[in-house]
């Protein structure tokens, strides 16, 4: 009833008060039960305290402010921090698939552990927006499991660019189809009592064979590249080693500290003497961020009841008048 008020999300509750005026009210809170389930594993204090905030926005290659967002996920809560990556992910392929923006590039490795709608769409317009999508997957199978066989296929078929390590069954089957094939020469030697036969004819093969593929060593990469208009090549395929460093794995590196919890204390005049007073007042400001949220839409959630009871009383009073 609070949503209907405005028109915007009227259409978006109609078939929820349909489903309440046709009696049908035990079997939608049964359907809405079972989304909360979903839901309610996203409210942890953590959570909230990164989604709120307005230190940035997701528009990075923004002329005038443009950013680098990284952001990493967690093995063990996949399935919840993949859909906050997803609810980021969609809203920023929104603001930066646009004409007049800097030039930019997408990063997703390990692809199927989140789900970007319109990903499809993005890799068709992306490039004419001079923007670059890079996906990361180890299987093609993660991809099939998690984004539907047919949706998958979409996404690999418009790559225009492949890299690919050591794959094996269904992937590394379809990379050699995709690499094509070419006529090679067999030679076939017959050896017989009086004397011996060579011949030699051609046929269709694999460019890039599966089983090389399922071989290929670490540094080895197989792929194809696209190409761009007027630096066209004869190489598109390759067979390489990629050269390495052996001390880049070595290197230590230490990455700057973007929201540091004991300088945020010092902003608010608190002295921090000891990681024992840095964790608790990490734990503390986190916790009272996720209470205020909660307060907060308890008490928006009342004032829109109360505005809709006034008006319903208003609506019985004007009734009456014109009675």
């Amino acid at each position: 009833m609070v949503f209907s008020k405005y028109p915007d999300l009227e259409i978006m509750v109609r078939p929820f008060m349909v489903a309440v005026e046709s009696g049908a009210g035990q079997q939608l809170a049964g359907q809405i039960a079972s989304a909360q389930i979903a839901i309610s594993k996203l409210s942890s204090p953590t959570v909230y305290w990164v989604m709120t905030g307005d230190e940035f926005t997701l528009d990075i290659n923004n002329p005038l402010t443009p950013k680098i967002l990284c952001c990493g996920n967690n093995p063990e809560r996949i399935a919840i921090y993949g859909t906050i990556f997803s609810l980021y992910t969609s809203r920023l392929i929104k603001l930066i698939n646009k004409q007049g923006k800097r030039h930019s590039a997408l990063f997703w490795d390990e692809l199927p552990t989140m789900f970007i709608k319109g990903l499809d769409l993005l890799i068709a317009t992306a490039r004419s927006n001079r923007v670059a999508t890079w996906l990361g997957i180890q299987d093609f199978s993660q991809l099939y499991k998690d984004y539907g066989k047919e949706e998958a296929d979409v996404i690999l078929g418009i790559q225009g660019n492949v890299f690919s390590g050591q794959v094996v069954y269904e992937t590394a089957n379809k990379l050699s189809e995709r690499f094509g094939r070419t006529n090679q020469e067999k030679e076939s030697i017959t050896f017989s009592q009086n004397d011996t036969s060579v011949q030699v004819s051609q046929e269709l093969q694999n460019v890039i064979p599966a089983s090389k593929i399922s071989e290929l060593e670490q540094g080895q990469f197989v792929g194809i590249a696209s190409g761009s208009y007027g630096e066209e090549t004869n190489f598109k395929k390759f067979n390489a080693n990629i050269l390495l460093d052996p001390n880049i794995g070595n290197a230590d590196e230490h990455l700057p500290k973007i929201k540091d919890f004991k300088t945020l204390a010092a902003s608010m005049g608190i002295e921090i003497n000891s990681a024992e007073e840095l964790e608790k007042f990490k734990e503390d400001i986190v916790r009272n961020n996720f209470l205020t949220i909660k307060k907060e839409v308890t008490d928006l959630i009342d004032y829109e009841q109360n505005m809709l009871l006034t008006q319903t009383e208003l609506d019985f009073v004007n009734k009456k008048i014109g009675e």
